[in-house]
């Protein structure tokens, strides 16, 4: 009999931690002098750690508000109705539900906001501008209604990724590199989301490293154990 109210009582916090995980995010958009404003947009705590670049998802997303401004989106312990008071709002913020955002046509411009390497020789140090820059961009896009980071690209029919749409603003993508050999493994992760119609941002994550093998030795000697490289994208329209 323990041992079943045991099993009972795991399978009820499994429950509910899935729960917490799955629940949606309330997104408070605010601008300075004009308060907030609020909204369930179909987002959960998962996504949101892609959004921002997260290893894992924000296990205090349940009591929490994504916060966005002019300065960018970042968790915070704020209510909705504190927010857009110190926004300069009345101080009441009611939940909406949005319907997708779409990105407006025009011109926008891509840069690198943040790049990091760990793990890496020192002539990685020298390589990764031209690594983490190739996505920068600056063209016209006609989005056709709906959000796709494929077209935030030079060449969208011509790009080495392979895309998953999350939800309609988030995308989660593998990037499609060469065949390892026995011990050299190279691996790559991007995420993409529309922040508002006009801004939207992307992360970018490779790895290089060992895969077991003969040439496992020589690669660490090489300082390719475990190399590690992230940068932060930021797409702006800047015209019509």
């Amino acid at each position: 009999m323990a041992r079943i109210v045991i099993a009972a009582l795991l399978s009820c916090i499994a429950l509910a931690a899935r729960a917490e995980e799955m629940s949606q995010t309330t997104l408070v958009d605010c601008t300075a002098g004009a308060g907030c404003r609020c909204a369930l947009p179909g987002v959960t705590a998962n996504e949101v750690a892609i959004v921002l670049g997260e290893e894992a998802a924000n296990p205090n997303a349940a009591k929490m508000i994504l916060l966005s401004d002019a300065l960018g989106s970042r968790w915070s312990h704020l209510t909705p109705d504190q927010a857009d008071a110190s926004y300069g709002g009345d101080g009441i913020c009611p939940i909406e539900v949005f319907p997708p955002r779409v990105p407006r046509d025009g011109l926008w411009s891509g840069k690198v906001r943040t790049s990091t390497i760990t793990g890496c020789p020192p002539q990685f140090d020298q390589m990764l501008p031209a690594m983490v820059g190739g996505i920068a961009l600056s063209k016209r896009i006609a989005w056709d209604g709906r959000f796709h980071p494929s077209l935030l690209s030079d060449d969208p029919a011509d790009q080495p990724v392979t895309w998953e749409e999350l939800s309609p603003e988030v995308y989660s993508g593998r990037l499609l590199t060469p065949a390892a050999n026995e011990a050299l493994k190279v691996q790559g992760q991007l995420s993409a989301s529309l922040i508002s119609q006009d801004t939207a941002v992307a992360v970018l994550r490779l790895r290089v490293g060992m895969d077991g093998g003969a040439a496992q030795a020589i690669l660490a000697s090489a300082g390719l154990g475990d190399c590690r490289v992230t940068a932060l994208y930021d797409f702006r329209r800047t015209g019509p």
